[in-house]
Protein backbone atom coordinates (compact mmCIF):
# COMPACT_ATOMS: atom_id res chain seq x y z
CA UNK A 1 0.00 0.00 0.00
CA UNK A 2 1.43 3.55 -0.68
CA UNK A 3 2.25 5.51 1.63
CA UNK A 4 -0.69 8.60 0.74
CA UNK A 5 -2.64 5.68 1.27
CA UNK A 6 -2.30 4.39 4.10
CA UNK A 7 -2.00 7.85 5.55
CA UNK A 8 -5.12 9.19 4.46
CA UNK A 9 -6.55 5.57 6.15
CA UNK A 10 -5.04 6.82 9.19
CA UNK A 11 -6.05 10.19 8.84
CA UNK A 12 -9.91 9.18 7.83
CA UNK A 13 -9.87 6.64 11.39
CA UNK A 14 -8.36 10.00 13.51
CA UNK A 15 -11.55 12.06 12.18
CA UNK A 16 -13.58 8.91 12.81
CA UNK A 17 -12.78 8.76 16.77
CA UNK A 18 -12.79 12.56 17.06
CA UNK A 19 -16.45 12.61 15.69
CA UNK A 20 -17.28 9.30 17.87
CA UNK A 21 -15.94 11.29 21.22
CA UNK A 22 -17.54 14.87 20.03
CA UNK A 23 -21.10 12.43 19.38
CA UNK A 24 -20.21 10.97 23.00
CA UNK A 25 -19.40 14.22 24.90
CA UNK A 26 -21.46 16.25 23.85
CA UNK A 27 -24.86 15.57 25.97
CA UNK A 28 -22.69 15.01 28.58
CA UNK A 29 -21.28 18.74 27.97
CA UNK A 30 -25.21 19.59 27.66
CA UNK A 31 -26.36 18.35 30.65
CA UNK A 32 -23.80 20.05 32.86
CA UNK A 33 -24.37 23.45 31.28
CA UNK A 34 -28.19 23.28 32.36
CA UNK A 35 -26.80 21.95 35.81
CA UNK A 36 -27.29 24.20 39.03
CA UNK A 37 -23.69 23.52 40.35
CA UNK A 38 -21.37 22.51 36.99
CA UNK A 39 -17.82 21.41 38.31
CA UNK A 40 -14.70 23.66 37.93
CA UNK A 41 -13.03 21.24 35.33
CA UNK A 42 -14.61 18.10 33.49
CA UNK A 43 -12.49 15.40 32.20
CA UNK A 44 -13.91 13.62 29.14
CA UNK A 45 -12.88 9.97 28.77
CA UNK A 46 -10.45 7.10 30.67
CA UNK A 47 -7.55 8.88 29.40
CA UNK A 48 -9.07 11.95 30.94
CA UNK A 49 -9.79 10.30 34.33
CA UNK A 50 -6.11 8.74 34.56
CA UNK A 51 -4.19 11.37 33.63
CA UNK A 52 -5.68 13.63 36.52
CA UNK A 53 -5.83 10.73 38.99
CA UNK A 54 -2.01 10.26 38.39
CA UNK A 55 -1.27 13.79 38.74
CA UNK A 56 -3.14 14.01 42.20
CA UNK A 57 -1.77 10.84 43.40
CA UNK A 58 1.64 12.54 42.63
CA UNK A 59 0.70 15.38 44.63
CA UNK A 60 -0.75 13.21 47.29
CA UNK A 61 3.02 12.16 47.47
CA UNK A 62 4.67 15.15 47.56
CA UNK A 63 2.62 16.60 50.57
CA UNK A 64 3.04 13.43 52.62
CA UNK A 65 6.43 13.85 51.78
CA UNK A 66 7.08 17.37 53.12
CA UNK A 67 4.57 17.10 55.85
CA UNK A 68 6.90 17.28 58.55
CA UNK A 69 8.38 20.47 56.86
CA UNK A 70 4.74 22.32 56.32
CA UNK A 71 3.68 21.71 60.27
CA UNK A 72 7.40 22.49 61.58
CA UNK A 73 6.32 26.15 60.88
CA UNK A 74 3.21 25.65 62.98
CA UNK A 75 3.61 28.30 66.01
Amino acid sequence: MPFEVAAELSWARVLNRSRDFCNRSAPAVLDLVESDDPPLQLLLGSDALKSMADRIARRQREIEALKRITVSTDG
